[in-house]
């Protein structure tokens, strides 16, 4: 049987995924250039010193559109260049796995199909070796110059029984493009509504504009979303935007290799995209919050949604501000803040909120 489909029945049947907090992945940075025929090589490291009993792993990336796997010749024919690295592998029948089945898109796996063997943490000597596999890589020439994160997902590391490990943390890294074409630099124009709160996600970084405030939001406590300060709007980040209603305008060169972006408990799309669960940020009944989608709903391009399951109909905000965990209760307990997100003890003229409504004093 095909090693692609014993490693697939392996994980359907016996698959058992959990979080090591000793398990490391990770990708160095790599310069390509866009000529069509000069191979750049990426280096996947891994290391665990908690378990070594790994026998396999799989993973994925999704690369820019005009990024191809290289080709090497093996006796009479092309293979994809991609090697396991020798110390680690040394004496075992692992074989990797490389395929593109969409334009933009890279599988990966290993596994020794016949003695179900773990590879080594180190070398012969005993001796900790990191690197896991190299892989190479073309880039067309008509490729637009400019860096580009690419981030791993899937990735999971196989035990003999079927269990696997992930990394805690997200495996992502930056591929600059060079000798390609020029950047086209573009320009979105963004409204935040009249509530002063809306959601926000750019293919570039940008500057908060002034009176603005920017969070991401990284989770949920019982029925509210807890929302964590940033300093600026950062590429392919999903945000929660607060702030002085106005349209804004935002000027770079996409960074962006995917149509949307995932971040804490929030997802972004670049372009329009249709969904069926979730929670969209709305005001009803003059209460703004993220309210549950019913049967669907189209997130307009650069606008974000929240990928949570629940069964409340609305999810209010909290806030935790340069990394303390003070809880603000902008739509609890009477208490009034400004657009930004602050509590005020004493107010002014200008737009509050208030019991989750939008309070105006003249």
């Amino acid at each position: 049987m095909n090693r692609n489909i014993l490693f697939a029945l392996w994980l359907a049947l016996t698959g058992v995924q959990a979080q090591a907090e000793g398990l490391r992945v990770w990708v160095n940075d790599a310069v390509m250039t866009a000529d069509g025929s000069t191979v750049t090589y990426l280096t996947v490291c891994q290391t665990d010193p908690t378990d070594n009993q790994y026998v396999g792993f799989q993973m994925q990336m999704r690369v820019p559109e005009g990024i191809h796997i290289a080709q090497r010749k093996q006796g009479r024919v092309y293979v994809n260049d991609a090697t396991l690295n020798e110390q680690r592998f040394e004496g075992l029948g692992h074989a990797l796995s490389v395929n593109m089945p969409e334009a933009t898109l890279i599988k990966l796996s290993c596994m020794d199909a016949t003695n179900n063997a773990p590879f080594y943490p180190d070398d012969a000597e005993g001796n900790t070796v990191e690197e896991l596999f190299t892989i190479g890589l073309t880039a067309d020439a008509t490729m637009t110059n400019g860096t580009y994160t690419v981030t791993l997902s899937g990735v999971d590391f196989i035990h003999s029984d079927g269990s696997s490990n992930s990394p805690e943390s997200e495996v992502s890294f930056r591929l600059t493009v060079t000798g390609g074409q020029e950047p086209v630099v573009t320009s979105i124009t963004y409204t935040l509504p009249e509530a002063g709160i809306g959601t926000v996600i750019l293919p570039y970084a940008a500057a908060l504009p002034e009176g603005v405030s920017a969070y991401r939001c990284t989770g949920v406590e019982g029925t509210s979303v807890v929302l964590e300060a940033q300093s600026e709007i950062a590429a392919n980040t999903p945000l929660l935007l607060m702030g002085t209603p106005s349209t804004y305008t935002f000027t770079g060169t996409s960074e962006a290799v995917e149509n949307s972006y995932t971040s804490g408990v929030m997802t972004g799309v670049l372009q329009a995209e249709e969904i069926t669960s979730g929670y969209v940020l709305q005001q009803q009944e003059g209460v703004t919050g993220f309210y549950r989608v019913g049967s669907s709903i189209t997130v307009p391009a650069n606008r974000c949604y929240l990928n949570v399951d629940s069964n409340v109909k609305m999810l209010s905000l909290k806030f935790i501000e340069d990394g303390v965990e003070t809880v603000k209760k902008a739509l609890e307990d009477g208490e009034a803040f400004d657009l930004g997100g602050r509590r005020v003890t004493r107010t002014q003229k200008g737009v509050y909120i208030r019991n989750g409504k939008k309070v105006v004093i003249k």
